[in-house]
Formats: structure tokens, sequence, C-alpha cells
């Protein structure tokens, strides 16, 4: 199976890079190919992910119920559902979260769980996301 990222100009798509130029040519003139398709919302970033460990560590440091912001990572992910797996152990329930390192989570997941945990921390402070944004410099 081959890979490319194609561009949308006149409701054509055109191939985005030479590489995805040179892997459709081998297929025939007028072949039909299955495409999954969906938009690159903007690229993983390290300033995103730097960001969001900052934000942790603000909320950490105005709500108690935070010790440092390792604790508030994991409720995000908690909260977010951003779990990979759950097991019950007597009575214990062992909660297993998911990465959010760049080679586990792709770019657009990531947007989507970043945006979402960042309007959940800003509820949690009781401020707009675009306040929570300029909370210590970000």
């Amino acid at each position: 199976m081959k890979e490319g990222i194609f561009q949308r100009q006149n409701n054509q798509l055109i191939p985005f890079d030479p590489e995805t130029l040179e892997n459709i040519k081998g297929y025939y003139e007028n072949q039909p190919i299955r495409v999954k398709m969906y938009g690159i919302k903007r690229p993983r970033s390290y300033q995103q992910l730097k960001a969001y460990w900052k934000l942790c560590e603000v909320v950490a440091d105005h709500l108690d119920q935070f010790s440092d912001k390792y604790d508030v990572d994991w409720e995000l992910r908690v909260k977010l559902k951003h779990i990979g797996r759950m097991t019950v152990s007597g009575n214990k329930v062992i909660v297993e979260c998911k990465s959010i390192s760049f080679s586990q989570l792709e770019h657009i997941e990531a947007n989507r769980y970043f945006d979402r945990a960042f309007e959940l921390m800003a509820k949690w402070l009781n401020v707009p996301v675009e306040d929570l944004m300029g909370m210590e410099g970000i």
C-alpha cells in the first residue's frame, strides 16, 4: 500500500509533494484508486507540547487538588478518556493512560487532545481558554 499527501484544487486532488507524485506513477491512467481522506489541521509542534506541560504546571500551582504537573496531566488523560487500558485487580482499578509523545500520537489526534485539554484546564481555573494561554507567558 502506498501513501501520499494531496491537496484540493478546484475539486481535484493534486499531489502535494514529489514523493506522492512518484507514488501515483505506479497506477495506470484513469485507474480508480481507493483512498482514506483526512485533513491536516496543523502540524504537531514542540511549542504545543511545551505549552501543554507549562499549563499543567500553572494548574497545579493554582489548584490544591494537584501536587504537580504530572497529577494534572494524568487527570486530563483520564477525564478526556485518553486511556489505553483499564484492569481490575482485586478491589483496585489500574488505569493505563495512552502516551502523548510525538511517536505515539499523530498530529491530528494530538491537536484534538490538546484543544480539549486546554478547554478543560480553563474550565478548572474558571477562565477563558485565551486567558489560560496567556498565563505565565505562553
